[in-house]
């Protein structure tokens, strides 16, 4: 099995420095993703992704497609693993409020996805529904990808493996103090309208 690569490295840009070869413009590629056990009570069957096409790769720069191109995101510039997760997150969210579409699957039972057959280019994941699953962070996935510790394709690689980033849902604290100090308020508010009522009758 290749390397399995952190969603929050910035080198998955790196590729635009070094991609120079004919083979890397008609290779196909895959994303696979990886869920890690959740919290207690979690479970990693069954939580969906989508994945959307962001940008195209041509002429060695990342160009985005027609649905992004009001980004001012510059994806070509992304050299921090900060700038990568900002963009991420930008992205998404119009992803979600244009209700743009991907190919949408959910994990199997060992928690595994596999999106196949990918053009060059860059491309979006984010979690649609995490049934019962952590907060999951979207993230950028750049095909091809530079891997230093691998010579095939020169150096390129075109199934990318990610394991995304994701948090324990936290409940909401409600605050006993402050509800009770709320009744009691409520209940002196009555009986103070109650005293003004009796006194005008």
């Amino acid at each position: 099995m290749r390397k399995i690569f952190l969603i929050l490295t910035a080198f998955f840009f790196s590729v635009i420095i070094t991609i120079s070869q004919v083979s890397a413009y008609e290779n196909k590629g895959s994303i696979n993703v990886y869920l890690e056990e959740g919290k207690q009570g979690t479970n990693i069957e069954g939580v969906e992704f989508k994945l959307v096409k962001v940008a195209n790769l041509i002429d060695g720069e990342y160009v985005y497609t027609e649905q992004y191109n009001s980004m001012n995101i510059d994806l070509n510039n992304i050299n921090t693993a900060e700038e990568l997760n900002n963009a991420s997150n930008n992205i998404s969210t119009v992803t979600t409020k244009n209700n743009i579409n991907g190919l949408s699957k959910k994990t199997d039972k060992y928690g595994v996805i596999q999106f196949d057959n990918l053009q060059n280019g860059v491309y979006l994941l984010q979690a649609i529904n995490i049934n019962n699953y952590d907060n999951i962070s979207p993230t950028l996935v750049a095909i091809p990808t530079f891997d230093r510790e691998t010579s095939i394709d020169g150096g390129m690689n075109y199934d990318i493996s990610v394991v995304p980033k994701h948090t324990p849902i936290t409940a909401v604290k409600t605050d006993d103090n402050s509800n009770a100090i709320l009744f009691l308020g409520l209940c002196a508010s009555s009986i103070y309208v109650g005293i003004i009522t009796k006194k005008y009758h």
